[in-house]
């Protein structure tokens, strides 16, 4: 009898290890998911700094038809990283497409990508572009 008493306190034993290693793995799992919650980066920011479109400017005192007649879009925009966890930010190449709406009519008039780069931690990058449109009606 001796035996089984010794052989039911291992039972317990190793059932109590299994219980351990089970909370503990479960306790370990929920810390890390609240850590990725709180250290989560968050998504950089993009601006439009500047956006010129010559025949809408109003202020320009020049008559020139070449100002008028223009169909150029001139832009300068923003990327900033302002995280605390990220160390940088991979952009990917960015599709842009400018659109004309009036009278129920949706037209694309521009196409351009914007080629890939880093953005480095608590960095900006700047990206002034010009870009003719087409089919304005």
């Amino acid at each position: 009898m001796a035996g089984t008493s010794s052989r039911s306190n291992n039972d317990g034993d190793t059932a109590m290890a299994i219980c351990k290693s089970i909370l503990g793995a479960f306790f370990g799992l929920c810390g890390l998911m609240l850590l990725s919650l709180v250290l989560r980066p968050s998504n950089p920011e993009c601006y439009i700094e500047k956006l010129y479109i010559p025949p809408l400017d109003k202020a320009s005192s020049s008559n020139d038809s070449q100002i008028i007649n223009s169909t150029s879009i001139d832009f300068d925009l923003t990327f900033s990283n302002s995280d605390d966890v990220a160390k940088f930010f991979y952009v990917d190449t960015i599709n842009m497409t400018f659109y004309y709406c009036g009278n129920n009519l949706s037209l694309a008039i521009a196409n351009m990508s914007l080629p890939k780069f880093n953005l480095a931690h608590k960095g900006a990058a700047h990206r002034v572009e010009t870009i003719e449109a087409f089919g304005v009606p």
